[in-house]
């Protein structure tokens, strides 16, 4: 996990430094054992999955980018359970097809 992280973070810089400091931070949402440990990872999938990977492949504006996954990141750790972090995505898919336009 921390090689495929620090991978996405060289990437990311390649790009955007504002952007890939915003993905280093991603990691802190990956912590404890049990429970809490596969709620972070599942959250730092799911944030990866439609902010980071999207933003890395050009389907989504850098400044886009940078916003959407400081606010994903910050929903995930105020609602560890997801459910902020649903509505910030669902948002995010908004603001996709709204600059796409």
């Amino acid at each position: 996990l921390i090689d495929a992280w620090l991978g996405v973070v060289g990437r990311a810089a390649a790009l955007s430094l504002p952007f890939a400091t915003e993905v280093a931070a991603t990691a802190g949402l990956i912590k404890g054992y049990g429970d809490t440990f596969r709620r972070g990872l599942g959250n730092y999938d799911r944030i990866r999955d439609r902010v980071i990977d999207p933003a890395l492949a050009g389907r989504m504006p850098m400044t886009l980018a940078v916003d959407a996954l400081s606010n994903a990141r910050a929903a995930a750790l105020a609602d560890p359970e997801g459910t902020r972090l649903d509505t910030v995505l669902d948002g995010i898919g908004d603001g996709i097809a709204d600059a796409a336009e």
